[in-house]
């Protein structure tokens, strides 16, 4: 319990970092975009400018790039919402499965019947989960589709007790099926 602690802090921590890092070289950026950047590109761009034009023309300046900017934040937070959105999704199909498939354990037919429909719908909406509903099903129909608990099913027997009672079989047939093929 305590290194499942100590992760959870290390992990709030280095993410705690990786905001402050975020933040800070944003705030650098946009004081980068809007002090420097505009004086640069407007000395590259006309060196000989009269000082009356040059004012309007930073501050022109400033105004496209900071709306460059303002672009990629949008974009970044378009994407970073698109990405949440798919996570909860998968989270939903995920809750989907588990219920669905509880519900094929059910003893009532109804309820079965209605966790197989569940579970084809999942399997449209969401074809990654096609095989793995497929083979839910499959294992729910070689188990004959019966929903009885654990306790009153019959105990499978293992091999060795299996080939001790078909020995047995075979020695009480005994003389129709002589053991060695040779022996008359």
């Amino acid at each position: 319990m305590r290194e499942q602690e100590r992760q959870g802090r290390r992990f709030t921590g280095r993410s705690r970092a990786v905001t402050v890092v975020v933040v800070c070289s944003s705030l650098l950026l946009v004081a980068f975009v809007t002090v420097v950047a505009p004086r640069y590109l407007l000395s590259w761009d006309a060196p000989a400018m009269p000082a009356s034009g040059g004012a309007q023309a930073i501050n022109d300046i400033r105004t496209t790039l900071l709306q460059g900017l303002a672009g990629i934040a949008l974009l970044i937070g378009a994407f970073f919402t698109w990405r949440q959105l798919q996570v909860t999704s998968q989270g939903q199909i995920t809750q989907r499965f588990t219920t669905a498939v509880e519900q094929l354990g059910s003893p009532s037919p109804d309820v079965r019947f209605g966790a197989i429909f569940a579970l084809e719908r999942i399997a449209d909406d969401s074809p990654y989960d096609r095989i793995t509903i497929a083979e839910v099903l499959c294992a729910f129909i070689k188990r004959g589709g019966s929903a009885d608990p654990l306790a009153v099913r019959p105990v499978p027997q293992d091999a060795a007790h299996k080939r001790g009672q078909l020995e047995k079989r075979l020695v009480d047939i005994g003389p129709a099926f002589p053991a060695d093929p040779n022996a008359p």
